[in-house]
């Protein structure tokens, strides 16, 4: 035996230290501490006797490293079995010596064991296989070095257990198949290229960027894959060869190239030629550098976060804007505020403004015309401020103007060229004027800042929405859009107006009854302006849905004319106008003398125009069929006296 250190001793057994260490704790190894090593007890192979059998040699041997000898005659009968692992055999030691490999080992492995022993028997040359066994100790791969022995018609297996190295193999190969799936499968752009940038590898992602195979994009520029406009430049265009030496997207590649130096998803944008002509594309480029057959490569990935910009740049500018109009909005405005709150002393105006009845114009002609109007109050601002002036909607129908550096004069100013440029659109546009009150404060030594500015503009504009009324100028839009409908147009009002008067002369009524009559002849249908045109045209029967839609313009002409200081008084008569005298009517349904006089006359004035002149749904009824119907409804939907009355004035004229 031998006594050397832990180190020579792994040497001379073709082991690891570790596992020489670990021998030492199993005590398949004697050592002990010598001046502070540890020293091993080894066979003493290099020392064996000349006439030392080959058999005692390869038992010795065993004896300390994990394998097991088998030695097999010429037919592959067990002669000799040395292991220290029992449970690695293929079968009870007892029942192998004296078999044959046939008899032990499955078919295929059996035969090929059978014809490698063959081969060694006849050339001397060892030779070596691999299989896999169930044993004792569970399924085992095992690869046998075959050598013949000192006996001509004798082999020699020195046998090793390998399925942990098996195992890692497989799962190498498993590692090595998924990154290669995560590799091909990216949802980026990954390449892999050469010194000179060119391409030696590419994902499945690349290839459908390019629309091309493999094969195709192998050696080119990465650059000309991405369709960036320097590298597609024909040659006498070019100022120098290859790609722009400022780009980014080479810059870091080649850093990463030189250097080793890895880049992380910095950002690059890169010229590309597309459908659409020259864009510009932004990108994410990571880069590492690896070897690949001893030589330095590139592993570049891109992600194309174009959209993505687009989107933020979307955002941004919603966060700050008002998609109506386009101008600033109140977060925007409340930071240009406090900007300049804080910035220099310079005098600084603001003007206070609000279209006047948006709410009556959404309720009454619909969403659509509100926002119309808002945009063309917008406009009419805008053109009316400076470029350094700040232009906010800070509310569904107000807005703001911030003017830096202006004192009163010069805002006042301002708000004169806003009042004229609505005059001179209301002027070219008779039917449907855009009425807006406005303030003006400027900021004093005095003051508490651009907060209390803010206060005083909104306070004058308030106190000039009063002092000028809003109710006529919203009135007159709502019967311009109403002279439109085709029921209007051919004359109703003016014939109701003629007919109610005789009959409320009749009946004595006072001179603020008649003057209430007449003004109900002309504005009672007030509500279906906001009243969809399929519905007030459409010529047979209404639906359900679409009545319900219908029965409500006396409610929306009620709120309209409430906000009329020259209509508030006859509010209740446009409400009550569909009013029957049996109580059938609607919105209310209240009935008999609960109801108006005034909206007892104009019922039968009303119904007997309807009938005499023609409506999308039928023709006009002659007079004898109208005055039919009124008799027929009288005392039901009718007020008897009012029938009564109606029929002598019709018959006088």
């Amino acid at each position: 035996m031998r006594r050397v250190k832990i180190p020579e001793a792994a040497e001379i057994l073709g082991i690891g230290r570790g596992d020489v260490r670990e021998r030492i704790r199993r005590g398949e190894l004697s050592a002990e501490k010598v001046h502070g090593h540890w020293v091993v007890e080894i066979p003493d192979i290099g020392q064996a006797s000349p006439v030392e059998s080959l058999r005692d040699r390869v038992r010795t041997i065993v004896n300390v490293i994990p394998e097991f000898t088998v030695r097999l005659d010429d037919k592959g009968q067990y002669l000799e079995i040395v292991t220290q692992d029992e449970d690695k055999l293929p079968a009870p030691r007892e029942n192998v010596l004296g078999k044959n490999i046939a008899d032990v080992l499955p078919g295929e492995i059996a035969e090929e064991a059978l014809s490698l022993i063959s081969r060694v028997i006849e050339t001397g040359t060892a030779q070596a296989m691999e299989y896999t066994l169930s044993t004792p100790a569970g399924d085992l791969s095992f690869i046998a070095h075959i050598i013949r022995s000192e006996k001509p018609d004798e082999v020699v297996c020195f046998i090793r257990d390998i399925t942990s190295h098996r195992g890692a193999e497989l799962a190498l190969l498993d590692r090595e198949e998924e990154l290669s799936a995560i590799y091909d499968n990216a949802p980026l752009m990954i390449v892999i290229l050469d010194e000179n940038l060119r391409i030696t590898k590419t994902n499945a992602f690349t290839r459908d960027f390019a629309g091309s195979s493999g094969e195709e994009l192998l050696g080119k520029r990465f650059d000309q894959i991405l369709g960036c406009c320097q590298a597609h430049r024909p040659p006498d265009d070019l100022a120098r060869p290859g790609p722009c030496e400022t780009c980014g997207l080479r810059r870091i590649i080649q850093d990463t190239l030189q250097t080793g130096c890895s880049h992380h998803q910095e950002e690059v944008m890169v010229p590309i030629v597309d459908f659409d002509g020259e864009t510009k594309r932004h990108f994410w480029i990571s880069t590492t550098c690896i070897t690949v057959g001893g030589q330095p490569r590139t592993m570049v990935s891109l992600l194309d976060v174009t959209l993505q910009r687009r989107y933020e740049r979307r955002l941004e500018y919603l966060a700050k804007h008002d998609v109506l109009t386009g101008l600033y909005n109140r977060i925007r405005f409340e930071e240009e505020l406090t900007r300049l709150d804080i910035g220099p002393s310079d005098p600084i105006s603001i003007i206070s403004l609000d279209v006047d009845g948006l709410k009556l114009i959404n309720d009454t002609m619909g969403h659509d015309s509100g926002d119309q109007m808002l945009v063309l109050a917008s406009k009419i601002i805008n053109d009316c401020v400076r470029s350094r002036d700040v232009v906010a909607r800070v509310g569904g129908d107000e807005f703001i103007v911030l003017l830096p550096g202006s004192n009163a004069t010069t805002a006042e100013s301002v708000a004169r060229r806003i009042n004229a440029a609505l005059a001179d659109h209301n002027e070219a546009n008779p039917d449907i004027p855009l009425n807006i009150s406005l303030g003006v404060a400027t900021t004093r030594d005095s003051t508490g800042g651009l907060a209390e500015t803010l206060i005083e503009a909104d306070a004058r504009m308030y106190h000039e929405k009063l002092n000028q009324g809003q109710g006529g100028g919203i009135i007159h839009t709502v019967m311009a859009v109403l002279a439109g409908k085709d029921y209007v147009a051919k004359g109703h009002a003016d014939r109701l107006d003629k007919l109610s008067h005789l009959v409320g002369l009749e009946m004595g009524l006072s001179s603020y009854q008649m003057s209430n009559l007449s003004l109900l002849s002309q504005v009672h249908d007030l509500g279906k302006a906001g009243t969809p045109d399929s519905i007030l045209n459409k010529p047979g029967r209404l639906s359900a849905e679409q009545w319900l839609t219908m029965s409500q313009h006396p409610r929306v002409g009620f709120r309209i004319a409430s906000s009329s200081r020259d209509l508030a008084h006859i509010a209740d008569l446009i409400l009550q106008h569909h009013e029957h005298w049996d109580g059938s009517g609607y919105p209310l349904g209240i009935a008999g003398f609960d109801i108006p006089i005034e909206c007892r006359i104009l019922a039968v004035v009303d119904a007997y125009d309807a009938m005499t002149n023609d409506r999308p749904y039928r023709s006009a009824m002659t007079h004898e069929e109208a005055m039919d119907e009124i008799r027929e409804g009288k005392g039901t939907q009718f007020d008897p006296e009012v029938v009564e009355i109606f029929v002598r004035v019709i018959g006088e004229i």
